[in-house]
């Protein structure tokens, strides 16, 4: 709760050989830290940016119902990531996210962190595009729905992204920097200008 397309700048950051966690939808209320993921911090669902009455209440009861590890903050949590989603502009696509799921059926894997909510993998696309535009030359990439993250910091700006997602489909990155490889299955399709901490290729956060 990715998430989003959890991001923790959209996915979620760690120190150094750390787990970025789902970079869908997270486990709410969860932090990640060096080597480690405590529930996932992601991009993906997150809370309510435009004041839908109840949404963050709603979808942390939906998540306990399902039977998902969620944080004690929850609700807060949620509401937080609502409001980074209106400050970016994206206040409609999340509470649209929100309410779908909320009212959806969850499939999550506490292992993982990585939550599935079929139908709702639009308003969740909807959300991840909006927050984390794609840059120009990047448009063949797609925009996974949920997925599993690792990044590699290495001295000199430099750093690796490896991200997969339910279906096996990989997403990375290489960034150098100010600018960024962006490559789908293994194949580089495109590059941007971005760098470590603001990563700018789809699907790799």
């Amino acid at each position: 709760m990715a998430g989003t397309g959890g991001t923790t700048a959209a996915g979620g950051t760690t120190a150094a050989g750390g787990t970025a966690g789902a970079a869908g939808l997270a486990a709410a209320g969860g932090s990640s830290g060096a080597g480690a993921t405590s529930g996932a911090a992601g991009a993906g669902v997150a809370g309510s940016g435009g004041g839908l009455p109840g949404s963050c209440q709603d979808l942390c009861a939906a998540l306990k119902s399902a039977g998902c590890t969620t944080g004690p903050d929850c609700v807060d949590w949620c509401n937080q990531k609502g409001a980074e989603a209106a400050t970016a502009g994206c206040a409609a696509q999340y509470d649209a996210m929100i309410d779908c799921v909320a009212s959806a059926a969850i499939t999550c894997d506490n292992s993982t962190g990585m939550l599935l909510v079929p139908a709702c993998y639009d308003a969740q696309i909807a959300h991840k595009k909006c927050m984390k535009p794609t840059p120009a030359g990047c448009e063949s990439i797609p925009i996974p729905v949920t997925s599993l993250c690792q990044a590699q910091m290495n001295p000199n700006e430099q750093c690796t992204f490896e991200c997969t997602d339910q279906t096996k489909d990989q997403w990375s990155s290489e960034c150098s920097g100010s600018t960024c490889t962006c490559k789908y299955h293994g194949t580089t399709l495109c590059t941007c200008a971005g760098t470590c901490y603001k990563n700018c290729c789809p699907g790799a956060y």
